[in-house]
């Protein structure tokens, strides 16, 4: 435990340097930490997926047609979302006696976003006076790796309020591409997109409210906005003409969860 609380002073120290860019005054900051304990802590909340730009065509024009173009028509999904934490609590020696700014925590945090399912159409004017439009739909999930820091607003008794900042990577599967073909072009095969995986660079900035329950264990509410992540399928499968690209999204997630944690 002494090297652990060691390890994570030593990176509080350097994130202190970064901060204010002076050796002298990441130390005197760090002198207002007080170690106080470790933490786990398990959230279960909702996720709001709002599509913040989409891909238009996916099919080249060759031989003189024209291209298709495919687009989410979705503004807006809903899933369940999960996360598991580990880190540290320091207090803020300065400000124990105010109430401000009385805590900064320090951590890993694991987001899971369960699977949304997307919708869209794409429609292709090959032929004169003859338009195919397809009812497409493919889910996305993604699983999220934070640093995770969270600093004591106001701390009154049992109840505190504080501001959430995490920064990481986003690993998003895009998966279970369908369609249904348009009316003038029944029989036109799918483009069977494939499955496919990108990872995206994610912030995310919230509020919550912790409520001590216990001298260990806090309830705690926390509301968090993510910077977009990359949703992209596959290619499809090789028409008689081209081969079709896989659409790609850009998904930006609010979730609000309710929250348990325990300190020791």
């Amino acid at each position: 435990m002494t090297f652990l609380n060691g390890l994570l002073r030593r990176a509080l120290s350097c994130f202190g340097l970064l901060l204010v860019g002076n050796s002298a005054e990441a130390s005197a900051l760090l002198d207002q930490l007080h170690f106080e304990h470790w933490y786990l802590d398990a959230t279960l909340g909702q996720s709001a997926s709002h599509i913040t730009e989409g891909t238009s065509t996916v099919l080249p024009a060759v031989a003189g047609l024209a291209p298709e173009a495919i687009a989410d028509t979705q503004n807006s999904s809903n899933a369940a979302t999960y996360s598991l934490s580990i880190g540290g609590q320091f207090a803020i020696l300065h400000a124990r006696a105010t109430g401000w700014l009385a805590y900064y925590r320090l951590g890993l945090r694991y987001q899971n976003q369960r699977p949304e399912k997307l919708t869209g159409i794409g429609s292709w004017s090959g032929y004169a006076n003859m338009t195919d439009v397809d009812n497409y739909t493919y889910q996305a999930q993604s699983q999220i790796l934070l640093l995770d820091t969270a600093l004591g607003l106001y701390q009154k008794g049992p109840v505190s309020t504080f501001l959430h900042l995490a920064s990481g990577v986003a690993i998003t599967k895009a998966s279970a591409y369908s369609e249904t073909a348009g009316t003038d072009l029944p029989g036109k095969p799918s483009y069977g997109f494939a499955d496919q995986t990108t990872s995206t660079w994610v912030g995310d900035i919230g509020l919550g409210v912790d409520c001590a329950l216990t001298k260990n264990w806090q309830l705690f509410l926390a509301y968090d906005y993510f910077t977009p992540v990359r949703a992209q399928l596959g290619a499809g499968t090789a028409l008689n003409y081209a081969t079709p690209s896989g659409p790609q999204t850009n998904l930006s997630n609010q979730s609000t969860s309710l929250g348990v944690r325990y300190s020791f």
